[in-house]
């Protein structure tokens, strides 16, 4: 007997229990429903109301700033600042003014965020004054690099910015006053007479990509630049080798110790093409064993430097009979472009460089990666 009083009360207690609970969680989920957005009040201007809200409350909370309530509704601007000014938002509905209710903009808001201190008024003037001088330049200087402007400019001795004193030229000229330019152009021995004619002196020329690399006085550079067959006048683009700070293993890394071991492969019949800076020291590499003496640069193409003799003497550990053939690649972009072909037309099946240029663009086959397309196209390979 007291065993079913004993469980009947169980079962009471466990009935309270479970009961009570649900009544407790069906309480809380209404509370939480009922503060929620139904699905027929997420349209119009109470969504906007919503998201204005929440980037509100974040703006402010990650600034540091007690939450702000920014809210539409239903086309009825309300701001817990009074007094705000109110204006059309793109959905229809309206918003306060942030500067004329006396809030920090967004914009502000975000740079306080992100730790960053507002530009100076004094900041603000000079880089609006720049920009009213580039505005301003002739037809000729818009031909004209920033800098072959400025460091015209001051060579006549006038001011380049009055507002920015302090503006700094980054183009350097030579011993004799001349400045390395490249100019983008219509190839001609007219143009070409024009620039020596001036004073310059061409170092290089390839018609066929509109290219000119000369060293120029700085005041002749505008006169130039005027001319109907001149697209553009900017300072030589320099080239930078990949340089390393270990000698390399690469035979012995890439195994081709074993591969020459065991199929006889040696690079007997190969010609491969080497771009870098210069071969200094090919003669004395080929004296010393450490390049073939099939090796040789192509006419006027040594360079100066040994980034070259270095990749050459690599390669040749590698492929011990193969023909290694050099040109330079730091003549400028299309001087290296040209000596692609070259190094192709004279037989060679792979070429490689260490060579980079700044103004290399990532979105467009300019010069170096139209001749490396044309070379592929012929059956070569080209390794960078």
């Amino acid at each position: 007997m007291w065993v079913i009083v004993l469980f009947a009360s169980l079962l009471l207690v466990s009935l309270w229990w479970f009961g009570g609970r649900d009544e407790a969680m069906d309480g809380k989920t209404e509370r939480e429903n009922s503060a929620m957005p139904m699905p027929d009040d997420i349209s119009g201007g109470n969504a906007a109301a919503s998201v204005a809200q929440a980037d509100g409350n974040r703006a402010g909370q990650k600034a540091g700033e007690p939450n702000k309530t920014e809210t539409t509704i239903a086309g009825s601007p309300r701001d817990s600042a009074a007094g705000a000014v109110v204006s059309p938002t793109k959905s229809g509905g309206t918003r306060p003014d942030a500067k004329q209710a006396g809030q920090t903009p967004p914009a502000e808001r975000k740079a306080q965020a992100a730790g960053q201190a507002p530009l100076s008024d004094t900041v603000l003037r000079q880089i609006t004054a720049i920009v009213d001088e580039k505005e301003r330049r002739t037809p000729a200087q818009k031909k004209m690099d920033s800098g072959l402007v400025h460091l015209a400019k001051k060579t006549r001795g006038e001011v380049i910015v009055p507002e920015a004193p302090d503006l700094e030229v980054d183009v350097k000229t030579n011993e004799q006053g001349l400045v390395l330019v490249d100019f983008v152009a219509n190839v001609s021995d007219e143009l070409l007479g024009a620039i020596t004619g001036a004073g310059g002196i061409v170092i290089n020329h390839f018609a066929q990509y509109q290219a000119i690399r000369a060293e120029v006085p700085v005041l002749a550079m505008e006169g130039l630049a005027a001319r109907n067959d001149v697209r553009s006048i900017s300072p030589a683009a320099m080239a930078i080798t990949n340089v390393g700070t270990v000698q390399s293993q690469g035979d012995r890394t890439h195994r081709a110790d074993a591969v020459r071991a065991l199929y006889g492969a040696s690079g007997a019949g190969l010609k491969i093409g080497v771009l870098s800076d210069g071969v200094n020291s090919l003669a004395a590499s080929k004296a010393s064993g450490n390049i073939n003496a099939l090796a040789f640069a192509l006419p006027g193409q040594a360079g100066s430097g040994d980034e070259g003799t270095a990749m050459m003497e690599l390669i040749q550990d590698v492929v011990p009979d193969a023909q290694l053939i050099y040109a330079t690649g730091v003549s400028g972009d299309a001087a290296f472009a040209a000596n692609i072909i070259a190094l192709q037309a004279a037989g060679c099946s792979f070429i490689v460089d260490d060579i980079g240029y700044f103004n290399e663009s990532p979105f467009q086959d300019m010069v170096i990666a139209q001749a490396v397309n044309t070379i592929s196209a012929a059956g070569a390979m080209f390794f960078s």
